[in-house]
């Protein structure tokens, strides 16, 4: 059984490096530029635990809602817009942030999201991403 949790307090997060399986946090409450202190404690509480902070899964739930391709969306806000700025803002969360797993809170027409984002946002941050770490 895993132990995921989702917090963002300072001695929790060095909780989570020290005894969770992974880390769920929601973009909506601790955006990209505070990452890179949570992971900070989560690798500090795994080091001083022995383990190797790369085995705590890191997951960002992602609200929002992909408007297609080329389609104009909410300015600043790359959750909700065209399916290529869902491309470049989750191939920054894994590249640029240390996210690792993705769950879509789809903010409306829930089938159609959650179609976009399988069949055109995943393969394309993969894709992205493959290329950017050969």
């Amino acid at each position: 059984m895993g132990i995921w949790l989702g917090v963002g307090g300072p001695r929790m997060l060095r909780a989570v490096g020290r005894s969770a399986d992974g880390w769920v946090v929601s973009h909506a409450n601790l955006g990209p530029e505070r990452l890179a202190e949570a992971h900070a404690r989560i690798d500090a509480g795994a080091a001083e635990a022995g383990r190797d902070p790369a085995s705590v899964r890191r997951v960002y739930n992602l609200w929002g809602t992909i408007t297609g391709r080329g389609v104009e969306g909410a300015p600043g806000d790359p959750l909700r817009g065209p399916v290529e700025a869902w491309v470049e803002a989750v191939t920054g969360f894994v590249l640029e942030h240390g996210m690792d797993t993705f769950v879509l809170g789809p903010a409306e027409n829930a089938a159609t999201q959650v179609e976009l984002f399988a069949a055109e946002v995943v393969p394309a941050v993969r894709e992205a991403v493959r290329a950017a770490r050969a």
